[in-house]
């Protein structure tokens, strides 16, 4: 019954999920163009002779300042689109277990548990996918810049060099700490983007049992609450961890102890919320539910 469910929940939500995936390839396109159009404009401006035409600066300054606008505006249009489709997963949870869908929801022979796994699933797998699509088009467009720069970013690589800043020594020192501090961000984001998830789903569903009327309004606010709160407690502790690991990385002259302690602790203290929030959530539904 669990993958009926999921496949139901993938289906509602891929109608929103699928244009905003083609809206992000559709900036990825502006991007690239204006990246193209900065680089051209940008080393036309740096070996521009000294007595040339001033309409020609002024042409080629307005087209680069055009460039950054829509590379921008691109940009801006990808965390738009991250947001959107956050915004539709969890609106599509409230309609499901809220509202008058709620009835055919809690009237299905599915466990809660498994109404729980699946809508949490299918968020999470919208805003993974959502992600890494987001991630390569940005990596597109940077990269487009990289390319299009040419023997220009080499120079500013040159310049980072003579500051002190050498990526190459970071690299073979660190290895082994660079490794494990990839694995660790990326155990870290899959579980505060499920903590995420459910906070948000809790604090829907839990606003819901104790208003009958602006459940909208309730719910956003209960989001907001929720947010503040839990990010609060956690913004504390990880500032002590990292005070703490911050010592430790010192004495070990190692750049990159301190992260990895922190996050290596963090996804703990967080995972174990997420799993607090899960057994809340299902409390909630099983035993609180309350539908008009």
């Amino acid at each position: 019954m669990f993958k009926k469910l999921f496949k139901y929940d993938f289906k509602s939500t891929k109608r929103i999920g699928f244009p905003l995936l083609i809206g992000v390839g559709g900036l990825t396109v502006i991007g690239v163009i204006a990246m193209l159009v900065f680089a051209s404009s940008f080393k036309a401006l740096i070996y521009m002779p000294e007595n040339a035409d001033d309409t020609l600066m002024i042409t080629t300054t307005l087209s680069m300042i055009s460039a950054v606008t829509f590379l921008f505006g691109a940009l801006i249009g990808l965390a738009v689109i991250a947001i959107a489709m956050e915004v539709y997963c969890f609106v599509d949870f409230y309609k499901s277990t809220v509202t008058d869908e709620a009835y055919l929801t809690f009237t299905l022979p599915v466990k809660v548990k498994d109404l729980i796994f699946s809508k949490t699933l299918c968020a999470f797998l919208w805003f993974t996918i959502q992600s890494v699509a987001i991630t390569i088009s940005v990596g597109i467009i940077l990269g487009t810049g990289v390319i299009a720069l040419g023997e220009e970013y080499s120079v500013l690589l040159e310049d980072l060099q003579s500051m002190g800043f050498d990526p190459n020594i970071l690299i073979n020192n660190y290895v082994g700490d660079i490794v494990l501090n990839y694995v660790l961000n990326f155990v870290y984001n899959i579980v505060n983007t499920l903590n995420t998830i459910l906070l948000v789903f809790t604090a829907i569903f839990f606003v819901s049992t104790v208003m009958r009327k602006h459940r909208v309004l309730g719910a956003i606010g209960g989001i907001v609450i929720a947010n503040a709160i839990i990010g609060g407690i956690t913004g504390i502790v990880q500032t002590i961890v990292g005070l703490i690991a911050g010592v430790i990385g010192e004495l070990a002259q190692n750049p990159y102890i301190s992260g990895n302690i922190t996050t290596f602790v963090m996804t703990i203290i967080v995972g174990g919320i997420t799993i607090a929030l899960f057994f809340g959530l299902k409390y909630l539904m099983e035993k609180k539910l309350n539908i008009e």
